[in-house]
């Protein structure tokens, strides 16, 4: 019997654990940090560039198309938001125009966000990210080969 109790206790526990987390992502979540070689804050609207990138821009002939690649994605998670909905679905906004939609699944253990979306010709992509609340704020990684994304979003009330 007490084996009964302590198993219905800890479920119960497990789905709190998973519902809270959940909970904490369902809502509408802009960008307000973009990192990715650079750092740029869209709240403050203020850029670094460290040092050690600029060093290695001197003396390239392809260094204004390499800055313009950077200023062109920094200028394409402007105003970009991330909606988690109730039910498991997802949206990808930009200028609140739909950009991509799908079914999120969160994997508490691994601290992943795994998203699963349909393109137009009906094929599946699926990414993974890795996330954190911090200080209210949702904090997401998208690992890569050659550098990692990372954002910073803040939910929009």
């Amino acid at each position: 019997m007490i084996k009964a109790y302590f198993f219905t206790a800890l479920l119960f526990c497990s789905f709190t654990v998973f519902g809270q987390d959940k909970t904490h992502l369902t809502g509408k979540w802009k960008i307000i940090v973009f990192d990715a070689i650079v750092y740029h804050n869209y709240k403050k609207d203020s850029t670094f560039i460290p040092g050690e990138f600029k060093e290695s821009l001197r003396g390239d002939k392809d260094s204004s198309f390499t800055l313009g690649f950077i200023a062109g994605m920094i200028k394409g998670f402007n105003d970009y938001y991330y909606v988690f909905l109730e039910n498991g679905q997802y949206q990808e906004l930009k200028n609140d125009k739909l950009k991509q939609e799908g079914v999120f699944i969160v994997n508490e253990a691994g601290k992943e966000l795994i998203l699963t979306a349909k393109d137009k010709f009906g094929g599946e992509s699926r990414q993974t990210l890795l996330y954190e609340i911090n200080n209210g704020n949702l904090l997401l990684k998208i690992p890569s080969e050659g550098m990692n994304l990372n954002f910073e979003l803040e939910k929009v009330k």
